[in-house]
């Protein structure tokens, strides 16, 4: 334990390196850093904090719809299965 990295780790730890650097030029190429007016070292030009707002709450409305219709269906799961093992009328006993 404890001895030299092996070669398939140091090859991932690389491709993670480049990975990174291939990402960080990517953000560059699409925003570019403007001056701020308010003395701050800058801000990202082209984001609209109203989409931002719009598309997380969409976002937010439709994980709590897929785990609301997740929990009804749960419930009628448990629901059916209850009725299953509910004893039968002794009118219905044959």
């Amino acid at each position: 334990m404890g001895g030299e990295p092996s070669n398939r780790y140091l090859s991932l730890l690389e491709e993670a390196a480049r990975q990174t650097s291939e990402f960080q030029s990517y953000v560059k190429s699409i925003f570019e850093l403007q001056p701020s007016t308010k003395g701050l070292p800058g801000i990202l030009a082209p984001i609209n904090i109203g989409d931002i707002i719009e598309n997380l709450t969409n976002a937010g409305i439709r994980i709590w719809e897929t785990w609301h219709k997740a929990k009804e269906e749960e419930k009628v799961k448990i629901i059916n299965a209850i009725k299953e093992k509910k004893w039968r009328e002794f009118n219905e006993i044959k």
